[in-house]
């Protein structure tokens, strides 16, 4: 008699849990890149959303190239001729992290396809933050997966995505007010 009560139990606890919702959310958004990004996942190597434009992207994508698709960049004489110049630039400090991440990708694949996993991180890492966020405060699951569609997929993010796709890593932001609010809730020295 105890196995047909948890086995009628079972099934609606699964899907009532965390793990579950946040399997359910992480695929939602992904579809929901796949249809802001097209061929950037399909064709990832090939195709990619259009940040080579941009002075920022196109620049990454060719130090990656000059680099030898290597994770580390070094000296190049193709550029600034006859002297070249450093491709790991000290200015580049402020975005070592967005940087590292695009050379881990474009090493492991092709520097395209590394643009195309950045952009689809940066929408991913977004609406699960915002997810989890209003998860966290509200404990209702419609309501979280509406408001992370509205942070990742605004169309300052969309629009960003094709152009300087640093700016779509609002997950930072709303990393840092999650850990504030956590903070606040559970104050203490420490």
């Amino acid at each position: 008699m105890n196995l047909k009560v948890i086995n009628k139990r079972s099934p609606k606890k699964f899907f009532s849990s965390s793990t579950f919702q946040w399997m359910m959310a992480t695929i939602i958004f992904f579809c929901i890149s796949w249809v802001y990004m097209g061929r950037g996942i399909t064709s990832c190597s090939v195709n990619t959303v259009p940040s080579l434009g941009s002075d920022s992207t196109g620049g990454m994508a060719w130090s990656q190239w000059v680099g030898g698709n290597d994770f580390s960049w070094g000296y190049s004489k193709v550029s600034n001729y006859p002297f070249g110049e450093q491709l790991d630039k000290p200015q580049n400090i402020t975005s070592s992290l967005f940087i590292g991440t695009y050379k881990l990708f474009a090493s492991l694949t092709s520097p395209l396809c590394g643009l195309n996993l950045v952009v689809l991180l940066g929408y991913l890492s977004t609406a699960l933050l915002m997810f989890g966020l209003v998860k966290w405060i509200l404990r209702r699951w419609d309501v979280a997966i509406f408001s992370g569609y509205a942070a990742a997929f605004v169309p300052f993010h969309v629009f960003k995505a094709q152009s300087h796709i640093n700016y779509i890593y609002g997950s930072i932001f709303i990393a840092i007010i999650w850990a504030f609010m956590w903070m606040i809730s559970k104050p203490s020295y420490l």
